[in-house]
């Protein structure tokens, strides 16, 4: 039979007290409303443009409890279902496909919406308004009314970028559709809901001739369709396993230089006092910087760091295996881990802790002393454990793990080494002692 239940609210908490005891399966139903804002960015609000009025959502990361009750965690991971009723004027979009449509008793349409696997609340999504689509086979561009010819250089850039990713991950698209929508008020630059993308109007709709900015943004945030919805982070500790990779996929699919580009300004960030990659956070006031743009950067310079290491095979295989293994449910750092161990024969849990649980760069110094036998001595300070990739004339790229000073031996003396070849390695470098230091622009690329 049925139980009524006694409602406690708290800031952020639902609490129900029932009648009586509960037992076997059971089913929940809650009323309620939920305020659309006008002003804020952030869970569900309401814009007025030229006349119309849009709805959206931005429910990253802890806001979805602003729009209806839930497990508001990355760990709770469901098939949401969802009946949007809008007036006759306006058109519904949600994370599923429109499973069918029809009218209430107000003459309002009816909009339902085909589940989407198992994401978690933070990019559940929906928009309502008069809508304008530019479609193109799985993808929809959608923007506001008389903007529609402005999304023509995104919805041909996502069919391409989409297909490098499943190659890459070896794993076709999992959400059924993928609209790009563009809005004109959004918290941040782009939200990666699967299924209903969510950018800030500015980056999404650009003249055909300026490419760039839109590829990696539209990159960023396809990318996460992997990382980030079909595997998620098991708590805001290791959001990095969705921000970090998304950031280092999407530069590999569209400009393997944008992560070193980058990369010494986050090293000039990255001092003594910054913070770690990975933190604990049980509070809205401390995950208020869960998606700091440093652990973007740094996260996915280590990203840089470990393919360096371990070999571009190795990292692939492993992280398919990572996203085949944990498909439509949650992971850690150590799981990741644990994958690419399997994958490579190495154990990189130890140097993955080493640069994501502490802030600062290391220092690798490279010494070569001919006077008898020719060696090449390295030493780190600023770190635990560095894995140091490098070569020089006639010294073929070797890596190796740095925690204590290491002397190598070498067939010859040479003129020059490189100890961070590639230029993968999350450190600073130097060397002493070589009878010339390489500046020779084409040895100093990335062929190894």
């Amino acid at each position: 039979g049925s139980a009524r239940a006694q409602v406690e609210l708290t800031d952020e908490t639902l609490g129900l007290h029932v009648s009586k005891p509960i037992a076997g399966r059971t089913q929940l139903r809650i009323r309620y409303r939920a305020k659309a804002d006008d002003k804020s960015t952030l869970g569900p609000y309401r814009r007025q443009v030229a006349g119309d009025w849009y709805f959206f959502t931005t429910f990253t990361p802890i806001e979805a409890r602003k729009a209806f009750p839930c497990f508001d965690e990355p760990r709770y991971k469901i098939p949401w279902t969802m009946t949007i009723h809008t007036p006759e004027v306006n058109r519904a979009y949600a994370n599923g496909r429109e499973h069918s449509m029809g009218k209430d008793a107000r003459g309002w349409n009816v909009t339902s919406f085909d589940a989407v696997g198992k994401i978690p609340s933070e990019v559940v999504a929906f928009a309502v308004g008069p809508f304008e689509v530019l479609t193109g086979g799985l993808d929809r561009v959608i923007t506001l009314r008389g903007h529609a010819q402005e999304g023509t250089a995104a919805l041909e850039a996502a069919p391409g970028l989409r297909k490098k990713l499943e190659d890459y991950t070896g794993i076709r698209y999992a959400f059924g559709k993928l609209d790009h929508v563009a809005l004109p008020a959004n918290a941040y630059g782009a939200v990666e809901n699967p299924g209903l993308i969510t950018y800030q109007a500015n980056t999404l709709l650009i003249p055909p001739g300026n490419l760039a900015r839109l590829r990696s943004v539209e990159a960023h945030e396809m990318a996460h369709q992997w990382f980030g919805n079909l595997v998620t982070q098991a708590s805001w500790e290791d959001v990095w396993l969705s921000e970090g990779f998304a950031t280092w996929l999407s530069a590999k699919v569209t400009d393997p230089l944008e992560l070193l580009r980058s990369r010494s300004q986050i090293m000039d960030q990255d001092t003594v006092s910054a913070r770690p990659v990975r933190l604990a956070m049980s509070d809205r006031k401390q995950i208020q910087d869960v998606y700091s743009r440093f652990v973007y950067s740094k996260a996915g310079s280590v990203l840089l760091m470990l393919e360096g290491w371990i070999g571009e095979r190795a990292m692939q295989q492993g992280l398919r295996s990572y996203l085949r293994r944990y498909r439509d449910s949650v992971a850690t750092t150590d799981q990741l881990a644990e994958e690419l161990r399997r994958a490579s024969g190495m154990n990189v849990a130890p140097v993955m802790h080493a640069f994501l649980d502490h802030a600062g760069v290391p220092q690798v110094t490279a010494r070569i002393d001919c006077k008898r036998i020719p060696q090449l001595r390295l030493e780190q300070t600023g770190g635990t454990l560095v894995p140091v990739c490098y070569r020089g004339e006639g010294v073929a790229r070797a890596c190796t793990v740095v925690s204590s000073p290491q002397t190598l031996t070498l067939k010859s003396c040479p003129a020059w080494v490189i100890p961070n070849a590639g230029g993968s390695g999350y450190y600073r470098s130097r060397v002493e002692g070589a009878g010339a230091i390489l500046t020779d622009a084409e040895k100093l690329s990335h062929t190894p």
